[in-house]
């Protein structure tokens, strides 16, 4: 896949972190705004994985408490 379509792929992966986010917590909505934010305003999922990494980690978290 070229770089456009990783970006397109991870800022599907934002919306949908940011549907989820909705229904959980305030902390929660916040990291995945600085997500989404990265993904569509910056466009910078591919060169900032490990930020996007730990957005996908701090989701999953929330999901399990």
């Amino acid at each position: 896949m070229d770089a456009k379509t990783v970006g397109s792929l991870q800022s599907a992966i934002c919306n949908l972190q940011s549907a989820i986010c909705n229904l959980l917590t305030v902390d929660c909505i916040l990291y995945t705004a600085d997500c989404f934010k990265i993904c569509h305003l910056e466009n910078r999922c591919e060169t900032d994985i490990v930020f996007y990494n730990y957005c996908n980690i701090f989701l999953f978290y929330n999901l399990l408490v």
